[in-house]
């Protein structure tokens, strides 16, 4: 068992703040080329199964009346949709649609 000077919770706020750090500091013209085509890649096939899932509209239907019965901030919009509500509810829909066609690749 390893035993954590400061235990456990402060290695966690340790790791995220050197990640924070390495996110800051990093500039496009850091990535390699192969990292830059695979985040093009991930974002069209997000878009596809996204855009995609829009057929299946009694699903999408009943995502975008739980999404609105959240009464949540309007700050951010739901693709295809034009939905407005807080950022963290356009990250779960987005996650959920992009799960509906289940065709997303593993990365």
């Amino acid at each position: 068992m390893l035993a954590f000077v400061g235990g456990m919770e402060d290695l966690l706020v340790n790791e995220t703040s050197i990640l924070a750090n390495f996110c800051a500091d990093l500039s496009f013209s850091d990535l390699p080329p192969e990292v830059v085509r695979t985040a093009k890649r991930c974002v069209l096939d997000f878009l596809g199964c996204a855009l995609g899932s829009l057929r299946m509209e009694e699903e999408t239907r009943r995502l975008a009346r739980f999404i609105q019965g959240l009464g949540d901030r309007e700050e951010a919009t739901i693709i295809g949709l034009g939905l407005r509500t807080s950022s963290r509810s356009a990250a779960l829909a987005h996650g959920a649609m992009t799960e509906m066609l289940e065709l997303q690749d593993t990365y």
